[in-house]
């Protein structure tokens, strides 16, 4: 299973998954993910919109992919369970949460692309396995 960051809502841990699905949902709801995250760093009703968006869309998305690996069907998250009426520390806690779940997606899609070679340790494997 993809990895995933973790949030808690209602007192309930729920696992975030930003896939290609919620990217296609973002974007007909926002125009793009940029977009989004955009209202999202503001504090206003806006923002509040978008945190709900993106947590029911990420937290049932991954509650999909819980079920596609055979785990045990969870209820979804309803956008009712995410309400104005939480506390400011969980809000930011829940922004912080989406934020980095977002940005682990395209951490991940990248990471092969950016990642750095040790040719010294390679060279190092080389000879070791012709040694054995």
């Amino acid at each position: 299973m993809d990895a995933m960051i973790h949030a808690v809502i209602n007192n309930k841990i729920y696992p975030l998954h930003y896939s290609i699905e919620v990217m296609f949902a973002v974007n007909e709801e926002y125009g793009s993910i940029q977009n989004a995250l955009e209202i999202l760093e503001k504090d206003g009703r806006d923002s509040f919109d978008v945190l709900r968006f993106l947590t029911v869309a990420m937290a049932n998305d991954a509650e999909l992919c819980r079920r596609a690996e055979g785990y045990e069907p969870a209820p979804m998250i309803e956008e009712s369970e995410i309400s104005p009426r939480m506390k400011p520390v969980e809000y930011l806690a829940l922004k912080l949460a989406v934020s980095q779940a977002v940005n682990l997606a395209y951490r991940q899609e990248q990471k092969s692309e950016d990642e750095e070679v040790d040719l010294g340790l390679i060279e190092l494997q080389k000879k070791e396995n012709a040694g054995m």
